[in-house]
């Protein structure tokens, strides 16, 4: 049913090791906001789940609908993909001297009721790719072709059931697995095998009360080297970050603000 080199690279992809010390993004742990002015902001991560002051890395994302924190170029910096409110896709790749390129259109239209989530679902293509999950519960794979159009995708599940995804290696086995929040507050696991569907098991509920999360960003080292976990962006102007590094989420504790009037970056 899924074409086999759906997740196969078309090149091989070894992104280098790049001095991220001017960049925008510094690094995997850092929060990107967005606040009431559409300016992007950057609180670079010290570890120790500590966060640095705020800095304005860009302007005129007011209209965006999401934002997502990926490498989509593997080139070692890291880059802004942008769901915007009229339905198009746009990629703003970073630069290893601060700030972004002009933005280029992976999408034309017809994203606004998707819902994204970006990361490394395929084990063998070192770029990432993206999840989106339609209204009626279809969740599309479409593979990474660099600065193309979003149009090539396979279905990778039906009966999907949530609002809210993100991509994260729930488990610790390597392999990408996918958080499915639902309305209800529940949070479905989807594991991943690195192939396009997810492993064919019962969903289990692994986090419940979540209704209130409007955006779930999955980090790398804010606790350490090699560390994972999830930022959280709750009402009341709330951001907590849970370590999920023992392959379960541990409890919650608060990232200092201020917070009010900023979305979360994913």
């Amino acid at each position: 049913m899924q074409p086999a080199t759906i997740c196969d690279p078309l090149v091989r992809h070894m992104p280098p090791t790049a001095d991220l010390t001017a960049a925008a993004i510094k690094g995997p742990g850092d929060l990107l906001t967005v606040n009431s002015s559409g300016q992007l902001l950057n609180r670079a991560s010290l570890g120790n789940r500590q966060f640095g002051v705020q800095q304005v890395i860009g302007t005129g994302f007011g209209s965006a609908k999401e934002l997502f924190v990926t490498d989509w170029e593997r080139d070692g910096v890291y880059d802004v993909l942008v769901q915007w409110t009229d339905g198009r896709i746009t990629l703003h790749s970073g630069t290893v001297s601060g700030g972004f390129l002009a933005a280029v259109t992976l999408g034309q239209s017809g994203w606004a009721g998707m819902t994204l989530a970006v990361g490394g679902w395929c084990a063998n293509n070192r770029l990432p790719q993206l999840l989106a999950l339609d209204a009626s519960g279809n969740l599309w794979l479409y593979p990474n072709r660099g600065t193309v159009d979003l149009t090539e995708r396979t279905l990778a599940a039906t009966g999907v059931s949530a609002d809210r995804l993100a991509m994260a290696d729930y488990d610790g086995d390597g392999f990408q697995d996918l958080l499915a929040r639902q309305a209800d507050g529940n949070v479905r696991l989807y594991r991943g095998s690195g192939a396009p569907a997810p492993r064919a098991e019962s969903r289990a509920v692994v986090a419940s009360g979540w209704a209130d999360v409007m955006a779930i960003r999955p980090l790398r080292d804010v606790t350490g080297l090699n560390t994972s976990g999830l930022a959280l962006r709750r009402a009341g102007d709330v951001v907590q970050y849970w370590d999920l590094s023992s392959g379960a989420l541990s409890s919650p504790s608060s990232v200092p603000g201020p917070w009010t009037g900023q979305r979360l970056a994913q």
